[in-house]
């Protein structure tokens, strides 16, 4: 294994940060078998990894508590602005700047809960309707209506469901699109099996990307 690190450092130019760096293994790996994995390797072992280039890495069923960090980066920056001055559309700058942009990167690999849809969603009415320094407020329109373009009546407000729909649905269009990317050949041989992605089942112990990419298909 030593050596197959080696010889992708040779290849790419790259230098693997080893203090940096930490090691997953399987259940049943004797307790001689990981030591003599972290000695030749220099690598220290992890129960399991938390994130992985800012991804949270989930095992089972995703939760809120594994997207705490999205919200609360909402609300950081949107805590900044509540003391401002803003019409309705001044504060709709926070709310697509903001709100809408943070959990991108996330929702283009992961389903959300719903709960935590609702919170995100939460956080574009509280900052668009309520008055500096409350979160209550009333509105006389419905968030259906606010979501729609502004070329139909409504505010072109994303709502969180819908954009975490189209962001897989970008996986779904290369799975069907471009089966010469690594990634789609890696699942088209793990769980399709020549199979078109429109077919895809819900398999044990698979990744939360395809987990993901199932629940997203009966809405594309």
């Amino acid at each position: 294994m030593a050596f197959v690190l080696d010889n992708f450092c040779t290849v790419s130019g790259l230098k693997i940060n080893l203090e940096k760096s930490k090691l997953v293994v399987s259940k049943g790996v004797p307790s001689a078998r990981l030591e003599h994995l972290e000695q030749t390797l220099g690598i220290e072992h992890t129960p399991r990894f938390k994130r992985y280039l800012g991804i949270p890495m989930i095992k089972g069923k995703a939760k809120i508590s594994d997207l705490h960090h999205v919200i609360d980066r909402i609300n950081d920056h949107l805590a900044a602005w509540k003391g401002r001055l803003l019409n309705k559309a001044g504060r709709l700058c926070p709310i697509n700047s903001v709100v809408t942009s943070i959990p991108l990167y996330n929702m283009q690999s992961l389903w959300f809960p719903q709960a935590v849809c609702n919170k995100i969603n939460q956080a574009s009415r509280t900052m668009l309707l309520a008055k500096a320094g409350s979160s209550r407020y009333w509105s006389l329109v419905g968030w259906n209506t606010i979501t729609r373009p502004k070329e139909f009546g409504g505010l072109g407000i994303r709502e969180s469901r819908q954009v975490n729909i189209s962001l897989i649905g970008k996986l779904i269009w290369d799975l069907l699109h471009s089966p010469q990317k690594p990634w789609v050949k890696i699942q088209q041989a793990k769980y399709l099996h020549g199979e078109s992605v429109l077919h895809a089942k819900k398999s044990n112990g698979a990744s939360q990307v395809w987990n993901s990419i199932v629940k997203a298909l009966p809405f594309l």
